[in-house]
């Protein structure tokens, strides 16, 4: 045989090993169905702070040989570890064949002394063990709102976020700033009478810039806010009254406000700081 014959032959030989030595198409062994499927039961949670809130996760097995810890991995999305705690942090699945149930753990949204936070998120993944076929379902969030803080017995202070405004007032040009923000107090009925002392920042001599560093020269006319109670109302409800107040003060700040009470319904004279970050409850 020439050389051309023996190419000839190798290559039918190559033809048949990978149509199979009868000629037939290849076979394809079937797709393995996963071991258990686990989703969670709702793609968004809500929560305050003080509460918790239940996290659940459905499952049904198809061949699960042996029980199953399946991992819940907190992703932080403004929320930090301090803002809520997990009872725990894997969903406990049993083994078997064609199972199906829910496993739930909680998650406990924590009081902090930010007043002015908004809304904090903190996505839940669910992670398999190595080895193991599962089909997960998406992230959960959850939604943990700000309530804000207590400086005195019967009292909740929320505020908005410190806004920062450029305002008409100028000098030479140079335009001035000040921040903004609402403080809304809620009093429960029979709350003690309250006092609020207002501790800077007072006048300055000189004109505040909206810059890091004022500015040293005065001000002839229009002078930026010191202490501007911008806006100030009274609504009754049910459970008490809510003021809401809407403050004004120079930039940078900060302004510090002091809490006093009777009967030492506000221990310690707790302050309430706002700065560029938010407001803050200091004991």
């Amino acid at each position: 045989m020439n050389q051309t014959g023996r190419l000839l032959t190798a290559f039918g030989t190559m033809a048949v090993a990978a149509c199979g030595g009868d000629g037939s198409a290849p076979t394809v062994a079937a797709p393995q169905p996963p071991a258990v499927v686990v989703t969670f039961v709702s793609e968004t949670v809500r929560v305050e702070e003080g509460e918790t809130a239940e996290i659940m996760a459905q499952y049904r097995t198809n061949t699960l040989s042996t029980p199953l810890s399946l991992a819940v991995s907190p992703l932080n999305q403004g929320a930090i570890p301090e803002d809520y705690e997990l009872s725990g942090n894997t969903f406990d699945i049993p083994a078997g064949q064609n199972v199906t149930g829910t496993a739930a753990i909680s998650l406990t949204a924590l009081v902090d002394n930010q007043v002015a936070e908004g809304e904090e998120v903190v996505a839940l993944r669910l992670e398999p063990p190595e080895g193991v076929r599962a089909e997960l379902g998406p992230n959960l969030e959850v939604r943990i709102a700000d309530v804000g803080a207590s400086p005195c017995r019967g009292v909740q202070v929320v505020a908005t976020p410190t806004e920062l405004i450029e305002s008409p007032r100028s000098w030479n040009g140079v335009p001035g700033c000040y921040r903004s923000a609402t403080l809304e107090l809620a009093l429960e009925r029979g709350a003690q009478a309250l006092w609020i002392d207002w501790e800077g920042p007072f006048l300055p001599d000189g004109f505040w810039g909206c810059g890091e560093e004022p500015l040293p020269a005065p001000i002839i006319n229009d002078k930026p806010p010191a202490f501007n109670l911008a806006e100030w109302t009274h609504a009754s409800l049910p459970e008490g009254i809510l003021q809401t107040l809407r403050v004004e003060w120079p930039e940078p700040g900060p302004l510090t406000l002091r809490f006093r009470g009777v009967g030492g319904a506000c221990e310690g004279s707790p302050t309430l700081t706002c700065a560029g970050a938010g407001c803050e409850l200091n004991r």
